[in-house]
């Protein structure tokens, strides 16, 4: 159904969808990295006998490097996001030009000559498990009384039903703000230590 749809360019950003564009998809493709790729090679290097199971397939260290190196040189271009994501560069030799975009505001930070009574925590992603909220308020909440007196924790997310549940169990919690979404983040990010 993809290929009838004719697209024109495939922009991925994650190893299992950027293996899927370039071996299914006949469309030029940019590829996002945004730590999969040193996820999965962190796991190798730990065990270099480890066996890498992603849905159905399990990949062995050169069945993995084999596949992540022909993905990558199939690629129209890279975007790296930070140094550690060209990591994976190091296995082979690639053609595919690389250019390096920070995903982050430019924001002026205010220069503090005193430490501050309180200081401010953020964390700003999407609303979705597995960009750690629910430990980052167990921990928080785990913290002594006296410690959590000088912190506060201001949640920036997308609104999911995820989000909804974590604000119904900690959103009395003293110090911490369930923000949602912010169209211009960039100035009270300004205010974070």
């Amino acid at each position: 159904q993809l290929k009838a749809r004719k697209i024109d360019v495939v922009h991925s950003h994650l190893w299992e969808s950027d293996v899927f564009a370039a071996s299914y998809l006949n469309a030029p493709q940019v590829i996002s990295m945004h730590g999969s790729y040193e996820k999965y090679l962190e796991q190798f290097e730990q065990d270099p006998m480890h066996l890498l199971t992603i849905g159905a397939v399990s990949y062995r260290f050169e069945d993995f490097l084999s596949t992540t190196l022909s993905t990558l040189q199939h690629a129209s271009a890279i975007v790296v996001a930070a140094e550690k994501n060209k990591k994976i560069f190091q296995y082979g030799q690639l053609t595919t030009p690389v250019q390096k975009i920070y995903y982050g505001y430019s924001v002026p930070l205010a220069h503090k000559t005193e430490p501050p009574a309180l200081q401010r925590i953020g964390l700003f992603a999407r609303g979705i498990p597995e960009k750690g909220w629910e430990i980052l308020l167990e921990a928080y909440a785990g913290l002594p009384e006296k410690v959590r007196q000088s912190l506060s924790l201001s949640l920036v997310y997308t609104h999911t039903p995820y989000m909804e549940q974590l604000k119904a169990v900690y959103g009395a919690f003293p110090g911490i703000e369930f923000l949602g979404p912010l169209t211009n983040p960039a100035p009270f990010v300004a205010t974070l230590d």
